[in-house]
């Protein structure tokens, strides 16, 4: 998709694709937000096993991949959160078809979109955790949480963090 953010990103990342031509590496670039570290635009760090999760599931292309990754996360979450599955479906097909989502998928939003994902998750895994007090909960805490800072978009972690510190504090 010729989304506006995909055509910036290979912009900025020229600088360090010539740098990558030539043999050399670059840890920061002056082309994205007057100076960046690439670690979190360019560089696939190859330790980072959360990483591979969606190299694994890449059957489609990444704007289907996204929507199939916000409706799989909502539905795990309904899931944890006690509903039937006969509710949950339909819940997560309009979910991850939310207009909203639709317009930040073409506007190359992807990472964003991802991260939005994986939040559905670590609150089910979080109520499922405080209501049942099953390990499932903890593993859907772990999964979701490891898969959300992974996507390295911090804003949507900031505001993860926040739903789930006055969660926490809810009766």
């Amino acid at each position: 998709m010729n989304a506006h953010d995909n055509v910036g990103y290979t912009a900025a990342n020229k600088e360090c694709a010539d740098y990558k031509a030539k043999g050399e590496t670059i840890l920061w670039t002056n082309r994205i937000f007057s100076g960046m570290p690439l670690f979190q635009t360019s560089y696939a760090i190859k330790s980072n096993l959360v990483g591979y999760v969606g190299a694994a599931f890449s059957f489609f292309s990444y704007e289907v991949n996204i929507l199939i990754f916000l409706m799989v996360g909502m539905y795990f979450a309904l899931i944890l959160f006690n509903l039937q599955s006969k509710t949950s479906i339909p819940i997560s097909l309009a979910y991850g078809l939310t207009t909203w989502y639709l317009l930040s998928i073409e506007a190359g939003h992807n990472s964003k979109m991802f991260a939005i994902a994986y939040v559905p998750l670590l609150l089910g895994g979080m109520y499922h955790t405080y209501f049942t007090e099953s390990k499932k909960g903890l593993i859907a805490i772990g999964i979701g949480l490891a898969l959300l800072i992974g996507t390295s978009h911090y804003q949507i972690v900031y505001y993860a963090i926040i739903m789930t510190f006055f969660w926490g504090f809810m009766p």
